[in-house]
């Protein structure tokens, strides 16, 4: 999170978490009200891990 962030986290409602089929990932659901900075509500973000033993990020999407 960088400076630049933080007017459109004022509009932050709420965070989900969820699994995906890959067992080794998840995906976080941004939940935001009404802003201008975006006209989406939600935002996802997918992370792959390479194993389930460690916590070392493959990639993220999103």
């Amino acid at each position: 999170i960088t400076e630049h962030d933080e007017g459109a986290l004022k509009y932050l409602k709420d965070i989900k978490w969820s699994r995906i089929d890959d067992p080794k990932g998840f995906k976080l659901d941004f939940f935001f009200d009404t802003n201008p900075y975006f006209k989406n509500s939600v935002l996802t973000k997918t992370y792959h891990m390479i194993d389930d033993d460690e916590p070392i990020l493959e990639k993220a999407i999103g």
